[in-house]
């Protein structure tokens, strides 16, 4: 038998554009329907809800698009939803370690980060992590587009992360003691290695 515990569950229903309009023009084709769902060991998926709305966007595009088969491209997409979605933050941390302060400073603060020698993944993953860790959609817009005004009047060079090397080199980056704080606190859950709880710190420090 199979041992009870709370799993997370996310699940979208979609149809493929362009055989909806083939079927909107002639009436005896029907547009398939598809659902993805995706299980993990959390309950706390839900606060991946974003993230995983735009993988499942962005495989409905590339099935619009090129018309892709089940074994070339949507079984593995769908395979490494996981790595793709949820790990991005994870990864960031590993990497950057004590330097996450700097990163999560520019995110904060609005400053433009220019990631420079990184493969397309880490490239990817700095974008997903600042992203993530801004306060666009906490605060009201005309606040949020002043603070970005005030930043970047205070600050007009982008911070500069350099990845040619084992450890990326950062240029122009600044810091606080919320961000040394924030950071201590991703270090030490670095521990247990649970992408789920990397998030659960970035929306806890962002509600502060």
């Amino acid at each position: 038998s199979i041992p009870e515990y709370k799993v997370g569950c996310y699940y979208c229903r979609f149809q493929q554009e362009n055989l909806l309009e083939m079927a909107t023009l002639e009436s005896d084709i029907n547009a398939p329907e598809y659902v993805v769902c995706f299980l993990g060991g959390s309950e706390k998926e839900d606060t991946f809800r974003l993230e995983l709305d735009k993988y499942i966007q962005s495989l409905k595009i590339n099935l619009d698009l090129e018309q892709k088969t089940l074994e070339t491209y949507v079984n593995p997409y769908l395979r490494s939803w996981f790595e793709n979605a949820i790990c991005p933050i994870q990864r960031v941390v590993q990497l950057f370690q004590e330097k996450l302060a700097f990163l999560l400073h520019a995110a904060l603060s609005y400053t433009p980060v220019e990631v420079k020698k990184a493969d397309e993944r880490t490239e990817k993953d700095i974008s997903r992590f600042l992203a993530a860790a801004s306060l666009q959609g906490l605060v009201q817009e005309g606040t949020m587009t002043s603070l970005c005004i005030a930043m970047t009047e205070e600050q007009h060079k982008s911070m500069i992360i350099d990845c040619s090397g084992p450890q990326p080199q950062l240029h122009n980056a600044g810091s606080n003691r919320f961000c040394e704080d924030w950071m201590h606190a991703f270090v030490n859950g670095a521990e247990g290695g649970n992408p789920f709880l990397f998030r659960q710190i970035l929306e806890n420090f962002k509600l502060k």
